[in-house]
């Protein structure tokens, strides 16, 4: 237990607590005034700091700064770092773009980090793909198929449903006491001005409080923000049930049943859902080829090319544009190659569509995405409250 809480805290949360006990040795200082029994080298430090105003007004300044800096980069979407290192695939509502890679996390955006890099048909070398917050209201969606998944990532994908689905009485405790302090967020900005200023008329002696007391209450209003969320009442009575997610995709409306494990401002998070996944690829120039989710596509004159790389079966739904839609509805094992021909010239644009089947966790804009309906009615169970096997 003691080694997972190490792990736990970073090296930017470590020195955040330096920071911190560093701030709270001053003001304890600050407080004691001439009665001090301090060595006189420590002494000497102390006078000089807390007589020097300017001094002390920039270490508060920059003090202030690096932690609410801190507390903003580790700030992540709750859903979405669900998801971090993990293969997935992302879907954009512009021209239904489809990228594929393992994901990253970061505080402005995302990045998918692709398996093999490769060369678009202009020839430029790409690795990779980065998506920054401000284009997250085009996402359709955030999908995470098992079957992409190795034996550990599949373990702990495992664990993380059971745990969502069977929460133990720590967890539901833990949500509880986020939720409670959510609700009060504004009581606890608000009373920090107050504790501050009762602070003050107690120890009138203490510098520190009476010069600092803007910059102390920032440091605290940070730690607030960083610890808040979004909270739906609705939402929150269904975490860990099972429930129907209608979104808009492909100007149709689809309806995806899962679990609700998380929910934030933006996204909805959906865990095992079993239901089969679309998608549009586009057809490539004649004689060049593109990998579509472990599908290798090449036009070969009037023929389209296809060949499984994955692990699971893909379904071939046909080939859609412009006043044109071909059905093929053919089956693609692994290993296996087919062969298309066209009969007629495809238009400028056209997509090849492809189902994916088997079990996926879904990250859905909650802009697009709306639950519905509740699930299955789950009655209580006292062993995985309790953390009974």
């Amino acid at each position: 237990m003691k080694k997972f809480l190490l792990n736990k805290i970073s090296f930017s949360h470590r020195l955040m607590a330096i920071l911190l006990l560093l701030l709270g040795s001053l003001i304890l200082h600050s407080c004691g005034g001439e009665a001090s029994e301090a060595s006189p080298d420590t002494k000497s430090f102390g006078s000089f700091l807390l007589d020097n105003i300017f001094l002390l007004t920039m270490i508060f300044i920059f003090l202030s700064a690096f932690i609410t800096a801190i507390l903003k980069e580790r700030a992540r979407d709750r859903c979405l770092k669900d998801f971090g290192d993990y293969p997935i695939i992302l879907e954009l509502e512009n021209d239904n773009k489809v990228i594929w890679g393992v994901f990253s996390l970061y505080s402005n955006g995302i990045e998918l980090h692709y398996k093999d890099s490769y060369r678009d048909f202009a020839g430029q070398l790409k690795t990779s793909f980065i998506l920054y917050k401000d284009e997250w209201p085009g996402l359709m969606g955030i999908y995470r198929c098992a079957q992409d998944l190795d034996d550990k990532e599949k373990n702990r994908r495992k664990r993380d449903i059971r745990r969502t689905y069977q929460p133990s009485a720590f967890r539901r405790i833990l949500r509880f006491l986020k939720n409670l302090f959510n609700t009060f967020r504004d009581a606890v900005n608000k009373s920090l001005g107050l504790i501050i200023g009762q602070a003050k008329r107690a120890m009138p002696s203490s510098r520190i409080l009476s010069t600092q007391d803007a910059a102390i209450k920032q440091i605290g209003e940070s730690f607030v923000e960083y610890a808040s969320h979004a909270y739906d009442a609705v939402l929150e009575r269904l975490i860990g049930r099972k429930v129907v997610v209608e979104t808009l995709q492909h100007g149709a409306l689809i309806e995806y049943i899962g679990i609700l494990k998380e929910y934030s401002a933006n996204f909805l998070e959906i865990l095992s859902v079993d239901k089969s996944l679309e998608f549009l690829f586009p057809l490539p120039p004649p004689d060049l080829s593109i990998e579509c989710h472990h599908i290798n596509v090449r036009m070969r004159g009037n023929a389209v090319m296809f060949r499984n790389n994955g692990k699971t079966e893909a379904l071939l739904l046909g080939l859609t544009g412009m006043d044109y839609d071909l059905t093929w509805k053919t089956t693609l094992h692994p290993e296996e190659s087919v062969e298309k021909i066209l009969d007629k010239s495809p238009p400028s644009g056209a997509k090849i569509k492809i189902q994916l089947s088997g079990e996926a966790d879904l990250i859905l804009p909650r802009l697009k995405a709306r639950i519905r309906h509740r699930g299955e009615v789950k009655s209580f169970d006292w062993k995985s409250f309790f953390g009974i096997k």
